[in-house]
């Protein structure tokens, strides 16, 4: 994964239904892309071609649920008294090609676009000097545009 937050590692896996030249299935992931997060999506595969080799298109959609590392928390969680932080929408779709091998073994290469999101609800104690204390709510969007370079095994 590569964008304005640098380049990160993605690992997903994916079980599903072929026929033809068409699957369907459901995947998980772990995301360190900025947050670390776990995606759960639904996945979508269309290959042209009847040979060994074919070229595709994918795209992936599902949620995303926050999974924060230590550094994580100890970064984005400076002087409020209580954050709570949450996942959201998750997508990702672009075009590959694959490589087969014996039977329904193949080598896939693929590159795309992802999509992630992580909402922050952040609560700051507002006391003056004098006078009643009031909390300060505020929510923050992390939004997370990336590219993505994949290379995969399909058996």
């Amino acid at each position: 994964l590569n964008g304005g937050a640098g380049t990160s590692v993605l690992l997903e896996t994916i079980a599903g239904l072929s026929h033809k030249n068409s699957f369907a299935g459901i995947g998980v992931g772990l995301d360190h892309y900025r947050f670390r997060t776990v995606p759960l999506f639904i996945s979508l595969r269309q290959a042209f071609g009847n040979g060994k080799r074919s070229l595709f298109v994918y795209g992936n959609a599902g949620y995303h649920f926050d999974w924060l590392t230590d550094e994580n928390k100890k970064r984005y969680n400076t002087f409020f008294i209580n954050n709570n932080y949450s996942g959201s929408i998750y997508y990702d779709a672009g075009v590959g090609y694959s490589f087969g091998f014996k039977k329904a073994d193949a080598f896939l290469l693929s590159a795309g676009f992802s999509y992630k999101e992580v909402k922050n609800t952040s609560e700051i104690n507002g006391c003056p000097i004098a006078g009643p204390c009031n909390n300060d709510v505020q929510t923050y969007k992390y939004q997370m545009p990336r590219l993505v370079f994949k290379a995969g095994w399909r058996f």
